[in-house]
């Protein structure tokens, strides 16, 4: 079956107490694009922002600095926790079957997470660092966001979030969207990986794989969040799970090859291009999911391919200890903003 690519957006627009359907189409491909890649949405296809969208539920203080947020699986539940750097635990945040995907914003008061619900839905959450506070924000299944996947939070308060469509072998999209799910900007569709925010939250970093149905991985690329620009490439390859640096205009990103799983940093123009890279880690580990201290010096990361531990590096590479053994399956560790 053809599937029908994202080219076409609509939005209802209010005006004078009169409501119109706006409809744009999508242009041109991403600069440096595959030939055959999908082709970008431009800048004018986008709703405004809503003023109303709900603040974030937030902590007193930031997490310390020596603490990081991460989910580990005991049983059937799926834990959302805190641990430091030296491998103390810290108390549950949130408890569940179906708690995936979490993200911390900038200022690290804030936790946002997936909740898996009934009928192949789910739901965006968010709860305080401290986890005295829980809220739902918004729920998939919307035309802009048919299946949530792993949000980043900006500096201002807005998601960046990869939506996958609701038939399997569809296009997903890169969208900027407020916290109550409306949509603020759409950036690209295709098939797309997790984004992550530059520290100003002008731009964003996220993976493109040019065929379909997406696999894993793909070439990195990067796109101004207000849409003024097309996409351009930032580094060629199969890669996943990237993460910009708090401090600094690098990109740790995760390299595929076939089994192999290798952590590594490619450094990003004023113009979004991609720089020079180097290796931090060689593979025969099966190393992803990096995460940031706040001060940009070191690395979390998970290391393992059937029951993978916490680990952390330095950012040049060396170091690499491990802060824990969990009895469990640890997921993505999240130290600062993706």
């Amino acid at each position: 079956m053809t599937r029908t690519p994202f080219l076409l957006r609509c939005a209802l627009v209010t005006a004078v107490g009169l409501s119109v359907a706006a409809c744009t189409a999508g242009g041109g491909a991403p600069a440096d694009a595959p030939a055959d890649a999908p082709a970008a949405v431009p800048s004018s296809a986008a709703p405004s922002a809503t003023p109303s969208a709900p603040a974030l539920p937030q902590s007193a203080a930031p997490l310390p600095d020596d603490e990081m947020v991460w989910r580990y699986s005991a049983g059937s539940n799926r834990t959302i926790s805190t641990v430091s750097t030296n491998g103390l635990t810290g108390a549950d945040l949130v408890v569940g079957e179906k708690n995936v995907a979490a993200s911390l914003s900038p200022d690290r008061r804030t936790i946002v997470y997936i909740r898996r619900e009934a009928d192949d839905r789910a739901s965006l959450r968010a709860v305080s660092a401290d986890g005295q506070s829980d809220t739902r924000l918004f729920a998939d299944g919307s035309t802009d966001c048919p299946k949530l996947r792993r949000p980043a939070v900006g500096v201002n308060g807005t998601l960046a979030i990869v939506c996958s469509p609701f038939d399997e072998g569809g296009e997903d999209v890169l969208n900027i969207m407020n916290t109550d799910g409306t949509l603020v900007k759409q950036l690209d569709h295709g098939q797309l990986g997790d984004a992550t925010f530059s520290p100003d939250g002008s731009r964003v970093v996220y993976a493109r794989d040019p065929y379909l149905p997406y696999k894993l991985g793909g070439a990195l690329f990067s796109a101004p969040t207000d849409g003024s620009s097309s996409p351009v490439r930032v580094l060629a390859g199969t890669n996943v799970n990237p993460v910009w640096s708090p401090t600094a205009d690098e990109v740790a990103y995760v390299r595929l090859d076939g089994k192999r799983r290798s952590i590594g940093i490619v450094r990003v123009g004023a113009d979004g291009r991609g720089g020079g890279t180097r290796a931090l880690t060689t593979g025969s580990a099966y190393d992803q999911d990096p995460s940031w201290s706040p001060n940009g010096a070191r690395l979390a990361f998970r290391r393992g391919a059937d029951e993978p531990h916490l680990f952390i590096m330095k950012s040049d590479g060396s170091g690499a200890t491990r802060v824990v053994r969990s009895s469990g399956a640890v997921n993505a560790p999240v130290w600062t903003a993706r």
